[in-house]
């Protein structure tokens, strides 16, 4: 017999001296232990999971929701519309404020105005810009900016028009991506290139604002869109080399449109009928 061999013998004899009988046996007492430890272990670590899942959960719906708010706020659009035969005027959240010709509307972002003062405009508008942020008005042509002032901008015809009547603005053409800063009297119009007039009678622009027609060299076709505009009527041309003659007359609103059209038509000779529907028809002698 090796040493170990003793050695290990003789600690078995020494262990077996050393056991203390006990009337259960192994497995009856890890069962009893087992009942009273290993349930009470598993609800602690449950615990500490569930919680950080639900803040998590909670997190990310947090989350989702502010960029949906966010979304919101950004996407909205209040559109103000003045319908033919009206001239409209709304005051924006700044407190500028705007007049709407006929047939026109505005459409802004109500939620995101005071990061971001930006107008779109459809038709022919006066704006009163208080001071503050920049300021944009666009266009499919193109776009003006101010800081605060006061101007007048037409889209129609598809054309672009920018008469500055105080202060200062940038107008920005869409396309050749061209710009010019007007001054007082100043007047550009955007027609595939950009023509600036230097300088050009605040009547012949902002007439429509005191419900006046002024119209210099203005073709037929144009002159009677204002019409239509104004008195929310329909307006033919019998023939279509009429549409092409050009028209200089100023005149104030008249709350009858045919004595509007008398004006217009007795210098070319022409007469007009108010047809079943309610159009005018404008023909030569």
């Amino acid at each position: 017999m090796t040493t170990q061999e003793k050695h290990t013998n003789g600690e078995e004899n020494f262990f077996k001296k050393l056991e203390v009988p006990h009337p259960k046996s192994k497995e009856a007492i890890w069962e009893e232990l087992s009942k009273k430890l290993p349930g009470e272990t598993t609800l602690k670590k449950e615990t500490s999971v569930i919680p950080m899942q639900s803040f998590r959960l909670a997190a990310a719906a947090a989350a989702v929701l502010l960029v949906g708010v966010s979304l919101f706020f950004g996407l909205y659009t209040r559109t103000i519309d003045c319908n033919k035969g009206e001239h409209l005027a709304y005051t924006l959240p700044d407190g500028s404020e705007v007049t709407l010709n006929a047939a026109s509307s505005i459409s802004y972002h109500p939620f995101w105005w005071f990061m971001n003062r930006e107008v779109g405009l459809e038709g022919e508008a006066f704006f009163e810009v208080n001071k503050g942020s920049t300021f944009t008005v666009t266009s499919a042509m193109g776009s003006t900016q101010v800081l605060g002032t006061s101007f007048n901008i037409s889209t129609w015809h598809n054309r672009y028009e920018v008469y500055c009547a105080t202060g200062k603005v940038k107008v920005i053409a869409h396309i050749t991506r061209e710009e010019v800063t007007l001054s007082p009297t100043q007047f550009v119009r955007i027609n595939g290139g950009m023509n600036l007039l230097k300088d050009k009678e605040a009547i012949q622009v902002l007439a429509w604002k005191k419900k006046k027609f002024h119209f210099t060299a203005r073709p037929l076709s144009e002159v009677f869109d204002e019409m239509e505009r104004q008195y929310n009527i329909v307006i033919e041309l019998k023939a279509a080399e009429q549409a092409e003659q050009t028209y200089t007359g100023h005149f104030n609103y008249s709350s009858n449109p045919e004595e509007a059209l008398n004006l217009i038509c007795a210098p070319f000779g022409f007469t007009f009928v108010k047809q079943a529907t309610g159009s005018y028809l404008v023909s030569q002698n």
